[in-house]
């Protein structure tokens, strides 16, 4: 099904998107890997990334609208905010001041805010450890008997990319954390149908697109053809010298095909 979905969104608008995650069940303490189909229009790619997978993208958002009290349940450390931001939102004063502001983040007859995830990348000094034998391994992964065996020889550092997660809404920023993935990449999947790359302007299209030019073409004959009916039909007619008054004949002249 989700599959499915995503497949129908490529199809037609040129771009599907997956998300790819991990539950944990805790009465088991066992998890799998899912899959679930996200709306492509609560999805906001790097506009500056060039390449179809999006892999060269240094951010993904992902928008949702959310109540208030799911997001205290999950962040309860951000209730105060949570709460302060609503009022702000259902003052008085904001009654008569809808801005664009406002509407692109709560939604007053639902009483929802917009939460955005924000999955970026940045680039962070990191040490590795070589051991004797020529291994490279993060410092973590040291072991005392490494140490007891004379195995560490050196270190080094080097820039790693690594991505973070932040979410928030508003100005409210609810948190902002290492990626839970280990694969180092954004759990966002992208699926394009075709991706036009000229000059740098890089356009997924669905099949819809083909289909636009046509359209207009078909569009346009019927404009015509109804320019042409409308425009004849109080026209070709047989008229007396005196069957109309001056400004008879002249509204007749504007109105029709004479």
């Amino acid at each position: 099904k989700e599959e499915s979905a995503t497949f129908t969104d490529m199809v037609i608008g040129g771009l599907g998107w997956f998300f790819v995650g991990y539950k944990i069940n805790e009465e088991t303490e066992k998890g799998e890997a899912y899959i679930q189909r996200e709306n492509p229009f609560s999805i906001y790619a790097d506009p500056e990334s060039h390449k179809a997978d999006f892999s060269d993208a240094k951010y993904i958002f992902r928008a949702k609208w959310t109540d208030k009290d799911e997001l205290k349940s999950i962040y309860p450390e951000h209730a105060e905010e949570i709460d302060a931001q609503f009022a702000i939102y259902d003052s008085a004063e904001q009654e008569n001041q809808i801005h664009d502001q406002e509407l692109l983040w709560y939604k007053r007859d639902l009483q929802k805010v917009r939460m955005v995830e924000c999955w970026y990348k940045e680039r962070e000094r990191q040490k590795k450890i070589i051991l004797a034998n020529g291994e490279e391994i993060l410092p973590e992964e040291i072991t005392p008997e490494m140490f007891f065996n004379g195995l560490i020889v050196g270190e080094k550092e080097f820039d790693a990319t690594v991505v973070r997660c932040a979410v928030f809404f508003d100005t409210v920023l609810l948190e902002d954390i290492e990626s839970p993935y280990q694969h180092g990449e954004f759990p966002l999947i992208p699926m394009t149908l075709f991706y036009y790359g000229i000059g740098g302007d890089e356009i997924p299209a669905g099949i819809v697109r083909d289909l636009k030019e046509p359209q207009r073409e078909i569009n346009k004959r019927r404009v015509q053809q109804l320019h042409i009916l409308n425009t004849t039909g109080n026209g070709g007619g047989f008229i007396e010298d005196d069957a109309m008054t001056e400004k008879q004949f002249a509204e007749f002249e504007r109105k029709g095909n004479v």
